[in-house]
């Protein structure tokens, strides 16, 4: 199930009784209706469509069930800066190749991003001036904000260049040229991770991230795999504008993994992630090329989930070591570097 979708409840004459948030299994409910007729709409999130996106119900039981089928939309493929920049130019100049979009769809885009990443009652929201809101209006873009950005504001600092990386890459999004579920990096973190790792490195304001931010955003609007261990992959998806209820948009994992710590190489501390799909217990334990334990992180039983630890080695010397996982029946290792 989708977490955070939002489901719409109408009277027999249109009037909107309420709105449901899907929980992180997909379920959503209505309590205490009395018998009649009603319609349920589910609102599709950014880049996914419905099966049926509305049912008309008729109620004379306290039970009854409408399910929706969301499925993700086909993608066309990423465009880089340079196209969006060539196209939006020859839009605003009446150009020979409009018809590739309008200025009704670059608005629609833009309010779109609005909505979705900045528009939120969670604490995934990306605000972001003249990238997820006009700094005019306080609402989405307008065709006239993005021309702006990405054709006439010239400065060529790097935190300019993250921002118009992050909008570029928000155009894709927001367009169905890049779907929020795809896998961007070579270790499997989506792009909505990516664009929300990487939004918080501009927002941080550390300027020692800042060209991991804008090379991997631009490996993004290229069609490029960012490398492994970029993105970590607990960083939360927000695929799914989330309700006021539910602030953990990363669902449950299908599968057990461990993933590539980050960063790597590293000095002193570093992150290491890994998901479980079911409760179980789990050991996570750190060795030496020698074969020996230098350390055990977690020795216990972990709900099911993405779960994150932070080793710090400021006591030990650089070299390679291997971090070991095992849940349930599940066994992986992989290596990482401390390099001083």
């Amino acid at each position: 199930g989708l977490a955070g979708v939002a489901v719409d409840l109408f009277d027999d004459v249109g009037g909107l009784l309420s709105t449901a948030f899907t929980d992180p299994t997909g379920s959503y409910a209505f309590a205490d209706l009395p018998g009649g007729e009603y319609t349920v709409a589910v609102n599709p999130p950014i880049g996914f469509s419905g099966v049926t996106t509305a049912e008309v119900v008729t109620i004379v039981e306290p039970l009854h069930e409408v399910d929706f089928a969301l499925v993700p939309g086909e993608t066309t493929g990423p465009r880089h800066i340079w196209w969006w920049k060539t196209y939006l130019d020859d839009v605003r100049s009446d150009g020979p190749r409009r018809d590739k979009f309008t200025v009704e769809d670059v608005n629609t885009w833009g309010q779109t991003i609005y909505d979705h990443y900045c528009s939120r009652q969670d604490d995934n929201a990306i605000c972001l001036e003249n990238v997820t809101y006009s700094a005019a209006t306080g609402a989405g873009l307008s065709f006239e904000d993005i021309c702006w950005m990405l054709l006439d504001f010239h400065d060529s600092d790097i935190p300019s260049r993250i921002r118009r990386g992050l909008l570029t890459n928000l155009l894709n999004i927001a367009s169905g040229r890049l779907g929020q579920w795809e896998i961007v990096s070579q270790d499997g973190a989506t792009a909505s991770q990516a664009i929300r790792y990487f939004a918080d490195i501009y927002r941080s304001g550390n300027e020692e991230l800042y060209l991991t931010a804008y090379f991997n955003l631009r490996r993004m609007h290229m069609g490029d795999m960012i490398p492994v261990g970029v993105v970590p992959l607990s960083t939360p998806n927000i695929m799914y504008k989330a309700g006021d209820e539910f602030s953990d948009q990363r669902g449950l994992p299908t599968r057990f993994d461990l993933h590539q710590n980050y960063p790597n190489p590293f000095n002193p501390s570093t992150e290491i992630s890994f998901s479980v799909p079911e409760a179980c217990d789990v050991t996570l334990e750190v060795y030496n090329v020698l074969g020996r334990r230098v350390i055990s992180l977690i020795d216990g039983r972990m709900d099911a989930g993405t779960h994150t630890v932070t080793w710090d080695a400021t006591e030990l010397s650089s070299g390679i070591y291997l971090y070991r996982l095992q849940a349930g029946e599940y066994r992986e290792s992989r290596k990482m570097m401390l390099l001083k």
